[in-house]
């Protein structure tokens, strides 16, 4: 399986922080209370460099897409269906025996037919700046349909064996490698709608 990796360029990260300066506030983004004291700009500036960096990749793709973030239901419509980027920070370049993990509050509340998940890079001691996200790999994209049928739910407080995590909120996580290939999924996707209209 393999990944598409994005350096985060000034232009990247210009639109980006534009973007997360002017969202509102949400309350139920517990990770931006795990964070030091610029936790809530924090948060939602590495939320936006994955939706830029997917919408990058969409367009080097050809393929249309609508920018819905403002519903909170999806962040965007491909043609008939709806997309959802998730995005994890790590310290370390992915592998596929890593998890992605949705929390358990948006499963309802957000109604998209596809995640498409990214994995950011960040340098930790940095401040908060270019430097500190170095680079995303979109590392797999799934639909919510097989998500649902595959994913491993975990409650508040469990722990995770196989990444010797505990859990600050209840998520269903995914395997990347039970995911199909960001590099792979344009020209299925592509066929997909190609057979619809025919």
């Amino acid at each position: 399986m393999t990944y598409v990796k994005m350096e985060i360029t000034p232009e990247i990260f210009e639109t980006a922080i534009a973007r997360a300066v002017n969202l509102s506030p949400y309350q139920l983004n517990f990770k931006q209370h795990l964070q030091d004291k610029d936790g809530e700009i924090q948060a939602k500036l590495e939320g936006t460099i994955g939706e830029v960096v997917v919408e990058a990749w969409l367009k080097s793709n050809n393929i249309w897409f609508e920018d819905n973030r403002s519903n909170h239901t999806h962040d965007y419509s491909l043609h008939n269906d709806t997309l959802e980027v998730k995005t994890k920070v790590r310290k370390v370049p992915p592998s596929l025996g890593y998890e992605c993990s949705i929390p358990e509050y948006t499963m309802d509340m957000q109604t998209a037919k596809i995640y498409t998940f990214v994995s950011l890079t960040q340098v930790e001691d940095k401040q908060l700046s270019l430097a500190k996200y170095p680079e995303a790999y979109i590392v797999g994209v799934i639909s919510k349909e097989r998500f649902r049928s595959i994913a491993r739910h975990f409650k508040k407080g469990d722990f995770d064996p196989s990444n010797n995590f505990t859990f600050k909120k209840s998520c269903f996580n995914v395997f990347i490698n039970q995911m199909t290939s960001p590099v792979e999924f344009p020209e299925i996707y592509k066929n997909y709608i190609s057979a619809k209209i025919n």
